[in-house]
């Protein structure tokens, strides 16, 4: 999984403006197209067959200009090598579609005959690369192993990188580089669009495979730690779900080996599924100040007094917010909450100042009279506070 935070402060890739220059002495680069972003790798010769064949379905022409550029790291062996590479250019092709299209931590596999592919979603180390090596040699298209590119439209981004296949169990992170072609996995359509999204649920205690479909509210808290640079989309949480009601949802399938999955899986290609809309999309007003893009949400400055009926409570910035049923997803940063109950309530009419006393009266309204309304709506109004959503004075 590549965290916002990796993308935030890891060192960024030199931005090339120009074709690659020749220098007397030095060894011509290898360009990799990178979900439409072209990076020069600088090859050793003794480096150069290797890594052509292991980026097979990814190498650009030569002729075109590059986007940005990465050594290939010496002093470390092949292997550890050769996956710190493919690293560091899904990182370069993650910062460049930053803001522009949506990447899901996700293998794509795609039907052979209509383009259409399934993200099948999962954290590092879960799946993602087993599932891809194997539907890809029975009858699906790679479209990736790793990360899933679409734009607002369902259009797929296809990225064939070589697939890291875990050398050691003992040392997840050490692993293998395989071409797609030595795999003899099958080519995807070039035409690609986003037919289905599917969350992996690998269970080794599994009966026969199940798969079902998540509520809009649940799958999009499943989708959001599963996506990179989420909060650099305009409107990020609307983009993300809107992408998910055109998509039918967001399906879990619970199985205990891959190979159980085709049928499944084919079949909720072919299935049609409704996933009711938003009600609302709550984005804050234009000209808003907003949180830092990939920092958890910041501490509420400390109130000047207790919390009481005469305080004044506001909202603190935000980055996007969403309603579903009765249900506020909330995102600040990179961290998401979700408000039900009197904390959506509260929070939805704390855009401008108000008071304590006038948000009890609020709750009374939409939820009823209760004999501790006072103390429920306080206590509501200082969970909001510690979670970065409220301030009060």
């Amino acid at each position: 999984m590549f965290a916002d935070s990796e993308i935030a402060e890891s060192a960024r890739v030199t931005a090339v403006d120009a074709h690659w220059p020749t220098i007397p002495g030095m060894t011509s680069p290898e360009l990799i197209d990178v979900f439409g972003a072209i990076v020069a790798v600088e090859v050793e010769e003794a480096d150069r067959e290797r890594i052509r064949s292991q980026w097979s379905r990814c190498l650009a022409d030569t002729g075109l200009p590059a986007d940005a550029e990465i050594p290939l790291r010496e002093h470390i062996e092949t292997h550890r090598r050769d996956y710190q590479l493919a690293t560091e250019l899904t990182l370069a092709g993650i910062r460049q579609s930053a803001g522009s299209r949506l990447m899901l931590h996700a293998a794509g596999v795609a039907d052979l005959a209509t383009g259409s592919v399934i993200a099948l979603v999962a954290p590092s180390g879960t799946g993602k690369t087993t599932a891809a090596r194997w539907l890809c040699r029975n009858g699906f298209g790679y479209v990736s192993d790793e990360t899933v590119v679409i734009s607002t439209d369902l259009t797929v981004t296809a990225y064939p990188k070589p697939l890291s296949v875990v050398i050691d169990p003992a040392e997840p992170t050490h692993k293998r580089q395989e071409s797609p072609d030595a795999l003899g996995l099958l080519t995807a359509p070039v035409a690609l669009r986003l037919s289905t999204i599917v969350l992996l649920d690998r269970d080794p205690d599994a009966g026969e495979p199940e798969i079902e479909q998540l509520a809009l509210a649940d799958g999009l808290l499943a989708l959001i730690p599963q996506t990179s640079a989420l909060p650099a989309m305009d409107h990020p949480l609307g983009t993300l779900a809107g992408l998910v009601v055109a998509a039918g949802g967001v399906l879990r399938l619970r199985y205990r080996d891959i190979d159980q999955t085709a049928d499944i899986l084919r079949s909720a290609l072919a299935t049609p599924r409704v996933q009711p809309e938003i009600l609302d999309q709550l984005h804050p007003a234009p000209g808003s100040e907003l949180p830092e893009m990939y920092d958890a949400a910041p501490a509420a400055p400390a109130p000047t007094a207790a919390l009481s009926l005469g305080s004044t409570v506001t909202r603190l910035p935000y980055t996007d917010a969403i309603a579903i049923d009765e249900s506020i997803v909330v995102l600040v940063g990179s961290s998401t909450v979700v408000l039900d109950g009197l904390g959506s309530t509260i929070w939805r009419h704390c855009e401008r100042p108000v008071s304590a006393d006038a948000l009890v009266d609020r709750c009374r309204q939409e939820h009823g009279d209760h004999a501790d309304a006072t103390h429920l709506v306080l206590d509501a109004i200082e969970v909001l506070y510690s979670s970065g959503l409220l301030q009060y004075s």
